[in-house]
């Protein structure tokens, strides 16, 4: 029996022979580039054997987010997924089952001096409104990797605050806490409270950011009001008529008053209608008695 190592002194890689008589190949700093092919020689009488042995590099995954996207704006790249320093190359693709749009995906590959290679893999989208909050997935296969390596990203694009709702947040100590609720990305960075037939609040209320404090319960603060949020892409702005009295406490908004008012017309209509059903019936009853005295 015969060996063969051919290593060389500086090599990252060793050849060991154990005491039962079986050959091993010991490979150091494996982040140097000792990755290839390598060939062992067993050779016996009349007989040489060859085998070869190929060495990969596990990539290294991660998604890089872009610039946030704008929507109304054009379409761009959402997200980079990079595997970098493998050998081979490896695949990368991306799972976008949540999006509704069309999406597009652009890949490339850079030879590294090493001989590894690095696959960047970009996620381009026409921004919406709703895919904001939603996941996409980067998915990489490698022959060095037992199964394939996925890596998530939640979506974040930016959009000017859309309508939203002025509601009841609750009572303070003296009164009631409206809250400005509007669907923004960022958040909404300015909020602007005023009443509509005033010029300046008053000092009963007290804005909060995007709340109004009514400090006491005075019928002098029936009105509308009206809150603007805003941030860098736009602003919106949202309306609510409020009107308290001393017995009845606040009733926050102009739907309420509209119910009471639909609910009274629709009792009116009803006795309306059993008024007219029942004279008819009184008609008959009238005629029967007159045609009766006349025979």
């Amino acid at each position: 029996m015969a060996a063969l190592n051919n290593f060389g002194e500086d090599s990252h890689a060793a050849f060991v022979m154990s005491l039962n008589k079986q050959s091993s190949i010991l490979l150091n700093k494996v982040y140097q580039p000792v990755f290839g092919l390598y060939q062992c020689l067993f050779c016996a009488v009349f007989h040489v054997l060859v085998q070869y042995l190929s060495c990969t590099v596990r990539p290294v995954v991660t998604v890089t987010p872009a610039a946030p996207l704008v929507v109304g704006g054009e379409s761009g790249v959402l997200a980079t997924c990079i595997a970098a320093n493998g050998h081979p190359a490896a695949g990368v693709s991306w799972r976008t089952d949540q999006l509704d749009g069309p999406t597009e995906i652009q890949n490339n590959a850079t030879q590294n001096p090493n001989g590894t290679t690095t696959v960047r893999s970009y996620l381009l989208v026409t921004p919406t409104r709703s895919m904001n909050g939603r996941e996409v997935q980067c998915v990489v296969n490698h022959t060095a990797l037992e199964h394939e390596e996925i890596v998530p990203y939640r979506i974040s694009v930016h959009y000017a605050p859309q309508p939203g709702n002025i509601t009841l947040n609750g009572t303070s100590s003296e009164g009631p806490v409206f809250q400005c609720d509007v669907d923004a990305n960022p958040a909404p960075t300015r909020y602007t409270w005023s009443r509509v037939d005033s010029e300046v609040l008053g000092p009963s209320l007290r804005p909060e950011g995007g709340r109004l404090v009514f400090l006491k319960r005075d019928p002098g603060l029936n009105g509308l009001y009206a809150c603007e949020a805003s941030n860098q892409f736009g602003r919106v702005t949202g309306t609510l008529f409020v009107y308290t009295d001393d017995t009845r406490g606040y009733y926050g908004g102009l739907i309420a008053t509209i119910f009471v008012l639909l609910f009274a017309l629709s009792l009116l209509s009803f006795y309306t209608w059993k008024l007219r059903r029942s004279r008819p019936q009184q008609d008959d009853v009238g005629m029967q008695a007159l045609g009766q005295q006349e025979s």
